[in-house]
């Protein structure tokens, strides 16, 4: 792939087929493309998926340490979560972070990059789930884990209208299932 990069570091869109991405976003794109990509198209098993994910996952992870974020690991509702709060966290909101990772792969280990800067841009703690993963736990463990931790929450005392729920890719999904289940219950 041939691209000009302008003077601000990044690629132009016409080069890109209209896909404007930072030099940072490219290199990372064909890394990804001809390492873990390449090997996924071998009918990998789901433990190679596994080990491949926290392999690029620590490649990819933030190098700037946030000292004021702690981390903490804990149960709500009987399931494993982990706790990423400042130091003047506002207890009275959460942010309740469903990792993604295709059912079944990813953990909040796997993205603290994400959860981190959560923390400290909204000053809010951030339960990241540890939700049972597939194929071992099929579905909807993982929904009812979500619920689990959600109740937990809810029981502590946190109003519904003070938790956030964010998601990304599968944990998106599960995201919005539990906002379907919570709407019907």
């Amino acid at each position: 792939i041939e691209c000009k990069w302008t003077y601000t570091g990044r690629c132009d869109p016409a080069e890109m087929g209209g896909i404007d991405m930072s030099l940072q976003a490219f290199v990372s794109r064909l890394m990804l493309r001809y390492t873990f990509k390449r090997r996924l198209s071998k009918n990998p098993t789901v433990e190679y998926v596994r080990m491949m994910n926290t392999v690029a996952e620590a490649g990819f992870r933030m190098k700037t340490s946030m000292p004021d974020i702690k981390i903490e690991s804990a149960a709500f509702g009987g399931v494993a979560v982990e706790l990423l709060s400042g130091e003047n966290a506002d207890a009275s909101r959460a942010i309740l972070y469903i990792h993604g990772g295709a059912w079944i792969t990813g953990s909040p280990q796997t993205h603290r990059s994400i959860t981190r800067r959560l923390a400290r841009l909204t000053g809010f703690p951030v339960f990241a789930v540890d939700y049972r993963l597939a194929p071992e736990y099929p579905w909807p463990a993982a929904l009812d884990d979500c619920m689990n931790v959600w109740e937990a929450l809810s029981e502590r005392g946190l109003l519904p209208q003070n938790v956030a729920v964010a998601g990304d890719s599968a944990g998106g999904n599960l995201t919005l299932a539990l906002a379907l289940k919570l709407k019907a219950e």
